[in-house]
């Protein structure tokens, strides 16, 4: 993308989100402050909008009241246009919060347009997503405000399940990567070296590749 056009896009971006944080502006103590951070040689840097055209930048978008608190975020490589939210009294345990759409799950009623987006490329895409944000979070900020120690832990329960799931899905590809390995090695007779791809996994091995790495302890025992 030209460097030129970022500036366009963190005008975008702030006019946005000063739009979708609008529901909130009536509320007590509403506040509202945006800048850009831009990555340099030498680790980030606040700059303005046109400061940030050579490289990576960083922008976000910080709203609270006196019941809520946010930010909407735009940048990094990814062009990813995210928003989190949290009550006062969250915030106030220093936990930073969560995201929009882990809010709307745990509400029972997901909304893709809370999923915000990736490579946001263009100012009227900016646009759409951040008020699709803002859509969303003038539906639900009663609720997360008004969220207890239940809510709270149903979305922290569900992330520790996202990850448990990454992990084993992460452990089933280590686990076909080693045993496709350990199938051409024995294939090939290479008895130490389905040893070395079978034994660190022993607790995940199949019945059959339980067997094979029998095997081939025995072989490498004969063959030594």
């Amino acid at each position: 993308m030209p460097p030129a056009q970022t500036p366009q896009l963190l005008r975008a971006f702030f006019e946005a989100s000063r739009d979708a944080v609008r529901c909130l502006a009536s509320e007590p103590g509403f506040k509202y402050e945006h800048s850009v951070d831009a990555l340099t040689e030498t680790g980030a840097r606040r700059v303005t909008s046109e400061e940030a055209a050579p490289g990576l930048f960083f922008a976000g978008a910080r709203f609270a009241t006196n019941r809520v608190t946010g930010e909407i975020t735009y940048g990094d490589r990814e062009f990813f246009v995210n928003m989190v939210l949290a009550p006062r009294t969250l915030t106030a345990r220093n936990n930073q919060g969560f995201a929009l759409w882990e809010w709307s799950a745990a509400f029972g009623a997901p909304d893709p347009r809370a999923s915000g987006d990736q490579l946001v490329l263009t100012p009227d895409r900016v646009r759409a997503v951040v008020g699709d944000l803002g859509a969303v979070l003038t539906d639900i900020w009663p609720k997360v405000a008004a969220a207890g120690a239940d809510g709270i832990a149903a979305i922290q329960d569900a992330r520790a399940g996202r990850r448990q799931e990454s992990t084993d899905a992460e452990s089933e590809r280590d686990h076909q990567h080693r045993a496709t390995q350990a199938a051409e090695a024995f294939r090939n007779r290479d008895y130490a070296r389905v040893i070395a791809l079978l034994a660190p996994i022993t607790s995940r091995l199949t019945d059959a590749e339980r067997a094979k790495l029998r095997l081939a302890r025995r072989y490498a025992e004969t063959t030594r």
